[in-house]
């Protein structure tokens, strides 16, 4: 089971990975936004970030680097 980390500034989308990974078995945490995905890795070390390219404030790469 892995620990994966779902950004994307579209609920629907997020809500649609989150629900196909869970099934799956994984831990899945998500954020709608760059920002929030940043607080939440300063606190838990991800497996796996599935992420958005582009969003406002922090897109997807900012965050990836």
């Amino acid at each position: 089971m892995a620990r994966i980390l779902v950004v994307d500034d579209h609920a629907q989308v997020r809500g649609a990975v989150r629900r196909i990974l869970a099934k799956a078995g994984h831990e899945i945490w998500d954020a709608p936004d760059g920002t929030e995905a940043l607080a939440l890795l300063d606190v838990i070390d991800f497996d796996l970030i599935i992420t958005d390219v582009y969003m406002t404030a922090v897109d997807g790469m900012e965050l990836l680097m």
